[in-house]
Order: structure tokens, then C-alpha cells, then sequence
């Protein structure tokens, strides 16, 4: 069974990933003390400011997120802070069903009156601390400063403003699940946010249905205090992505006969520094 591992360490936090179906991905990071999937806007602040920038591992592959998305037939959707799916028999349930390419949805609506409860009640409060939001389109729309700017602090808080300038992008689009799908299910369909790599242009995803499948996760510990103690499955990664860049041009100059074969006691030192880990 795949176990998580440091992937990276960004100001002050350690940044946990581990590589398997929801259900067990959430089991396997609680063991390492880590309550809960990452948030987006914590994730965001790990891309803008880890050292390997845009070549970074945290920006070339999407994770799950510690939100969900709740739908009704004929209902706005509604983002919560708090996926219902952290709870682990549920996740059970949806990873099984997104392993049959299905949706999951409960028997009934008792989940999203309830959510739709708790975001009425925090309407009035900043965006970025309620913990629900009901989202503005039933299809695909788009967040930034300036469009749909409640729904934009509520997934990335603060962090939002500096992730897009780092990104270069206007804005990032958030798709919700299908409302065909949705106006024919009688329960309330739960998913789990995904928020993408940079390759599809870091879109929140409303309507990923791939928990069954071994998609990333990733937790995250304090450096500092009572978390520091926890030790995950695996040390850090004992090379860089630019060692990595490096060696790959040492070897293809060597095959174009542009370096000597010499400098492949490079790539030797690299590989024995790899074995030693």
C-alpha cells in the first residue's frame, strides 16, 4: 500500500503526498496525524512560494482539498469548507461509486438543506470564513479579484491575489458537476474538490467523480511544536527538480557528441547519490 511521504517543505510547513483512492489516502494521512486534506488556499501559498516555482512537484500534479461541493435537482450547487466526505464511511461509499464512473449521491436532500442552512447563516460574514457558499452559476464560471470575487476569497482566502499574479493568469474557471446529471439524481450528489495542476490551468474541479482511482492528496504538518515529532513513511526527495533538469542535459550533449564522455562522472555521482537514499 502506497504511503505518504514529505514531498516538500515550504515556509515553515511540511507538506505531506500520498498517491491512492480517497478513502484510503484520508486513513493513511490521519495516521501521520494529519486531520485533514490540505486547503486550496493553503496549497495555492505552497505553489507561489516554493523555491522550484512553476517546475515544482505541487504545481504538475492537481490534489484533492479539504472542500466538497453539495447539488440538488434544480439548486444552485454549494461549496463547503468542510467536505461531508472526510468522513470516512462516506468517502468509503464515493470512492466506490466514482470507481463504477458513477456520481455518489444520498437517498435524499437532509445534506443540502443542511448546508444551505449553514451558508445562509454566514452570509453576512467575510467570504473567506464561511463555511458554506452557495456558487453563482450552475455551469462553469469564472473567479478572480474582479469576478465572482466572494467565491474567489472563499477558496483562496488572502493567498489569492499573490497565486494569480505568480500564475499569470486573469482569473481560474471552477466547474460544477453536469446539471443534466444532477436534475435526474433524488438525493444530493457530494464530491470532493480537486484543485488542478498547472497544465489544466489550475481549475477548481466541482465535478471530478475519480476517487477511485490512486489521485493525489496531500496533507500538511507544522515544522514547529507537537506536529515536528510526527514522522511520515518517507524522507524528502534527495534531489531537486533542477539536479534533475542538469543530468538529463549532461546525457543528451553526451549523445550529440557536444561534451566528453567524461562528464558522465556526473551522472554517476547523481545516480550513487540517489542509491545512498
Amino acid at each position: 500500500m502506497t504511503k505518504p511521504y514529505v514531498e516538500a517543505e515550504v515556509k515553515g510547513k511540511r507538506i505531506l503526498r500520498v498517491d491512492a483512492p480517497f478513502d484510503e489516502a484520508l486513513q493513511m494521512l490521519r495516521k501521520e496525524g494529519v486531520k485533514n486534506p490540505m486547503t486550496s488556499k493553503e496549497l495555492t501559498y505552497a505553489r507561489t512560494y516554493h523555491p522550484d516555482g512553476k517546475k515544482s512537484t505541487l504545481m504538475t500534479s492537481g490534489s484533492y482539498t479539504q472542500a466538497g461541493f453539495v447539488y440538488i435537482k434544480g439548486e444552485s450547487p454549494i461549496r463547503v469548507q468542510v467536505s461531508p466526505l472526510l468522513d470516512e464511511r462516506l468517502a468509503k461509499l464515493a470512492t466506490q461509486e466514482n470507481r463504477e464512473n458513477r456520481y455518489f449521491s444520498t437517498g435524499n436532500t437532509e445534506m443540502y438543506e443542511k448546508l444551505a442552512k449553514l451558508a445562509k447563516e454566514d452570509k453576512n460574514k467575510a467570504p473567506e470564513k464561511r463555511r458554506a457558499i452557495v456558487l453563482p452559476s450552475r455551469t462553469q464560471f469564472n473567479i478572480s479579484l474582479k469576478k465572482n470575487q466572494k467565491v474567489f476569497a472563499n477558496i483562496f482566502g488572502k493567498a489569492g491575489e499573490k497565486y494569480l499574479e505568480f500564475l499569470g493568469f486573469d482569473s481560474l474557471t471552477v466547474y460544477p458537476v453536469d446539471k443534466t446529471i444532477v436534475d435526474v439524481q433524488k438525493g444530493t450528489i457530494l464530491t470532493q474538490e480537486w484543485l488542478a495542476r498547472l497544465g489544466n490551468a489550475s481549475n477548481v474541479d466541482g465535478d471530478d467523480r475519480s476517487l477511485g482511482y490512486s489521485n493525489t492528496v496531500r496533507g500538511v504538518q507544522s515544522l514547529t511544536g507537537e506536529a515536528s515529532s510526527q514522522k511520515p513513511s518517507k524522507l524528502v526527495l534527495p534531489y531537486t527538480v533542477k539536479e534533475v533538469d542538469k543530468i538529463t542535459e549532461i546525457v543528451a550533449r553526451v549523445k550529440l557528441g557536444e561534451l566528453p564522455a567524461s562528464k558522465l562522472e556526473k551522472v554517476l555521482q547523481f545516480a550513487n547519490k540517489l542509491r545512498r537514499n
